[in-house]
């Protein structure tokens, strides 16, 4: 689908006017909403860089959004996506370190939500996730589905570790400090609660269950309220534990 070169006369060994987007779908990653400002992204990979050029489109041109603060901007060229990016609440954002996120990204960022002043934000929590074939943001193997529960895959507990920045005392620039408490501890701290855990595809589930369906996206899910998710109906016994903890499903195949 599209124009072609040949359509418009032009002989060429490319035939495409414009490469494809396929990934333009997935649009938490090109930017995400961040307490009265947006963050928009730099891509790690050159295939969806342009996906950006939309949302920078309308946060410089639409009437009500052209004063909105801007977190980060793809000019930066560190690279940050929306799959990483999460508020657990008025205090806290989640940022995963991840194969398309780094660890400098959040400490530009981290500077920047710092120099506003009308911010809210008393901490950034960024989270390891290993860089393995099937783990690309936070939201492949953690996901806040309700205030106080968690989905996630327990294939990287053996590597979980998070930094923190203090947006409170850590200066004009925080810096990222390691801590050592585990993945309970570390949502406790931050909801002031005890967080309820969620294993993908539920307690008990043999390790080729959980593998499966932590390929297919099992974390990926998308809190619509508190307590209610969209996701992928493939994954039949992660729908099956979230509905036995009280987690409402609306489930669709893709």
């Amino acid at each position: 689908a599209g124009i072609t070169k040949y359509d418009l006369g032009i002989e060429a060994d490319h035939e495409l006017i414009v490469d494809p987007m396929p990934n333009l779908y997935f649009t938490r990653d090109p930017f995400a909403s961040v307490g009265n400002g947006v963050t928009i992204h730099y891509m790690r990979y050159k295939v969806r860089q342009r996906e950006t050029l939309f949302s920078r489109f309308v946060f410089s041109n639409h009437p009500k959004l052209v004063k909105t603060p801007w977190y980060y901007d793809p000019a930066m060229k560190m690279s940050i996506e929306g799959g990483d990016v999460f508020i657990y609440n008025n205090d806290t954002l989640v940022v995963g370190v991840s194969e398309r996120t780094d660890l400098e990204t959040i400490t530009l960022l981290a500077k920047n939500i710092k120099a506003n002043k009308e911010v809210e934000f008393k901490r950034i929590v960024a989270i390891n996730v290993p860089k393995w074939t099937n783990l690309m943001h936070l939201d492949t193997w953690l996901t806040m589905l309700d205030k106080d529960k968690f989905l996630y895959s327990p294939i990287a507990n053996d590597v979980f570790k998070f930094w923190d920045y203090d947006l409170v005392n850590g200066g004009a620039e925080p810096q990222p400090k390691e801590n050592g408490l585990p993945l309970e501890g570390l949502l406790q701290s931050i909801i002031n609660k005890k967080p309820v855990l969620i294993p993908i595809a539920g307690n008990n589930a043999s390790h080729i269950d959980i593998e499966r369906e932590t390929h297919f996206d099992g974390t990926n899910y998308l809190a619509i309220k508190p307590g209610v998710v969209i996701g992928y109906a493939r994954n039949e016994k992660t729908n099956a534990a979230l509905a036995a903890a009280g987690i409402k499903v609306l489930p669709f195949h893709g």
